[in-house]
């Protein structure tokens, strides 16, 4: 088992992501897409329904779009791949390997949760019915107890995408050895990258918020609303009255910060693998081919 130190870590994540924003030139052109994609997609037209149906089209696209970009800085971050704005957005075979692996991460987890929660409500009945107190404390335990142990899990699964990303194979397998012995220094890890970046994304949304919410509060009443048509959430007011041009570039700075959000990410990921993976930290080419067509 390779000893993992967590600072040094999360200062070589940052170090990735200084030394290759130039590089991957693609970042602020994806994100501005995104953002430009997300405006056009949840346009205040139509009813409630249009919206809610625009939102998921929005949330799939951006959830999309996001993947592509996670792989393309993996494998920037592996193989020093630099790709043309235009040929980003371009769909890959890794992009469609890494979705496949994404959802069965996101399966054998559900089951794995599920199947927890079933026993030990099981238990939990039995107790119960013995106990009011002792059920309640044991339910207390159990939901505790469910949450660390789907923690680890993930922690173990964490590096299955990177893998993908830069054709390993097997990355499920890859990602369980990787991990032995080191789910709780992952997720340390993890938590210490992702917390200046949340932390920025936390006070932008609050002045957004504050931004809206005092739109909001200038807008109808739901009941002057009702029956005449129009949304009860006031889109329309929030775009009409801060302004069409402002609220894209309110957006699209957004996306910015969560595409450095999965940059960081992606940059740990990698970062994690070279030095968990066996054999990788020595040659990051020796355990994939690299794939620089669409």
């Amino acid at each position: 088992m390779v000893r993992l130190d967590v600072g040094e870590t999360v200062a070589e994540t940052y170090k990735t992501i200084f030394n290759r924003a130039i590089a991957g030139r693609f970042l602020p052109f994806l994100a501005v897409v995104w953002g430009v994609g997300a405006v056009v997609l949840l346009a205040p037209v139509g009813e409630e329904p249009a919206l809610v149906v625009r939102g998921v089209i929005g949330g799939v696209v951006t959830a999309l779009v996001f993947l592509m970009f996670s792989v393309r800085w993996q494998r920037l971050a592996w193989y020093g791949e630099v790709m043309a704005r235009p040929a980003a957005l371009v769909p890959r075979r890794q992009d469609l390997r890494v979705l496949v692996y994404g959802v069965l991460v996101a399966l054998i987890l559900a089951l794995a949760v599920l199947a927890m929660f079933g026993a030990l409500s099981a238990v939990f009945v039995v107790l119960a019915g013995v106990s009011p107190i002792v059920g309640v404390f044991f339910g207390f335990v159990m939901q505790v107890g469910v949450m660390v142990a789907g923690a680890w899990l993930a922690m173990r699964l964490f590096l299955t995408f990177p893998a993908a990303a830069v054709d390993f194979g097997a990355p499920l397998l890859t990602s369980w050895r990787a991990t032995r012995g080191a789910a709780g220094t992952v997720f340390l890890a993890a938590l210490l990258a992702a917390l200046p970046v949340l932390g920025l994304m936390l006070v932008v949304n609050m002045g957004l918020g504050a931004v809206v919410g005092n739109v909001l509060a200038q807008a109808p009443p739901p009941e002057q609303v009702a029956g005449s048509g129009a949304p009860a959430f006031p889109v329309k007011a929030v775009v009409t009255r801060v302004g069409g041009l402002p609220l894209l570039a309110v957006v699209a700075g957004h996306s910015i910060l969560q595409a450095i959000q999965v940059a960081v990410l992606a940059s740990l990921q990698v970062g994690l693998l070279r030095r968990l993976a066996p054999g990788a930290g020595e040659n990051s080419g020796a355990a994939a081919t690299p794939d620089t067509g669409p």
